[in-house]
């Protein structure tokens, strides 16, 4: 995790690509929608599927940008004290690592399924009335 983390600044990247992301959606939906004035556009099938893959990938991303990466850097910078210590954790160490994994796992999954969520929205809009 410490390799990944701060030494190959995995984070930073996937924050980047995130938000390349969200910002290219954003483009597009304001291409397709005639700059946000399209109201009938906007009041289809198509254009609130596209609106609900928008705002699920934009909560994703903020989820992400906002809560998982503060938790997963004091998850790592615990990990990095505790290995700095050469001994096994001390029983409160071992408790926050603990909570720290269990917050990162229900948090990802919470991540996931927006994201699964947001492609089934996107893939399927155009086929909605």
């Amino acid at each position: 995790m410490q390799q990944i983390g701060q030494k190959r600044k995995y984070p930073i990247f996937a924050l980047v690509a995130g938000v390349l992301t969200v910002l290219s959606g954003i483009g597009l939906y304001w291409r397709a929608s005639g700059g946000f004035t399209n109201r009938e556009w906007l009041a289809s099938g198509t254009g609130r599927t596209f609106g609900i893959g928008a705002v699920l990938a934009i909560l994703s991303l903020l989820l992400g940008a906002i809560v998982i990466a503060p938790t997963a850097k004091r998850a790592a910078a615990l990990g990095g004290a505790i290995a700095a210590g050469g001994k096994p954790p001390t029983p409160e160490q071992a408790a926050e690592m603990g909570r720290l994994q269990a917050k990162l796992a229900n948090l990802g999954s919470l991540g996931a399924v927006m994201l699964v969520l947001t492609t089934a929205a996107m893939a399927v809009a155009r086929y909605i009335p």
